[in-house]
This record gives structure tokens, C-alpha cells and sequence, in this order.
């Protein structure tokens, strides 16, 4: 939805310019700040960053009427494909089907959907539902 250069500049040069770079830096401060110490936080640099970015997100993605508009459309997907999933466990990769017999096959269809990104659950779910003649 967002390109690098529309976040707050400061974010970008603390975090890193992708979603991935942003997440490793977060991680990597972590592990540095909280390595042998009876606590896990992030320094405050990068957590006063985290806390600006994130409150952009708030305002210029998760609140944003625009994205609130889709926020039904999703949650049909989302429930489409954990039924389809949930009738279909079988076509899971194997490295969530080893989970059935501890989790349930309820958790483990949730739990792989909740590992797609928002792009590919939607186009997961045009494979599966919509018919290839309409694409």
C-alpha cells in the first residue's frame, strides 16, 4: 500500500526501507539490548522509531477509510479460505499437516492461513474461487 518513501524518513534510516529490514532491525536490537540481562526490550532509539512508525500505520493504513472499506472483503477471504482449508487439510504443506495430531486440524488450517501475506491470500483465494475465464 505504502512505498518506502512515503514513511517518516527517520523510520526508514533506523529501520530499513523494507518490511523485512524493518523487522530484522527490530529483532537485532532486541537481541543486543536484552543479551544477558533479565529483561527483553528494545533501546529506546529504535523503540521511540517503532513507536512513530507504528503510529503512522495507525493513521495512514489501519484507520484509513479507504483500507476500512476492504476490511469486510478480507475477512471474507480469510473465512473462505480457512473453510476451504478446513475441508481440504490434506493440501497443507507437511510442515503445518505434522501439527494435526497436537494442534487439530481447526488450528493448523488457521495457522497457515495466519502465515499469508495479504497478497498471497488474495490470490490463493482467486485460484480456488474465482473461475480463470474472469481474471
Amino acid at each position: 500500500m505504502l512505498n518506502a518513501e512515503e514513511l517518516p524518513q527517520s523510520c526508514v534510516e533506523m529501520l530499513g526501507g523494507t518490511h523485512g529490514n524493518r523487522i530484522n532491525s527490530m529483532i537485532l536490537d532486541v537481541l543486543s539490548e536484552s543479551f544477558d540481562k533479565p529483561y527483553v526490550r528494545m533501546s529506546e532509539t529504535v523503540s521511540r522509531e517503532f513507536d512513530k512508525l507504528r503510529d503512522f500505520m495507525f493513521s495512514n493504513v489501519y484507520l484509513n477509510p479507504i483500507a476500512k472499506r476492504e476490511e469486510t472483503k478480507g475477512m471474507h477471504v480469510i473465512k473462505q479460505l480457512y473453510l476451504y482449508y478446513r475441508s481440504h487439510i490434506e493440501l497443507l504443506p507437511d510442515e503445518f499437516k505434522k501439527n494435526i495430531s497436537e494442534d487439530g486440524e481447526e488450528r493448523v488450517a488457521a495457522d497457515y492461513i495466519a502465515c499469508m501475506t495479504d497478497r498471497y491470500a488474495i490470490k490463493d483465494y482467486q485460484r480456488l474461487f474465482v473461475p480463470s475465464e474472469w481474471q
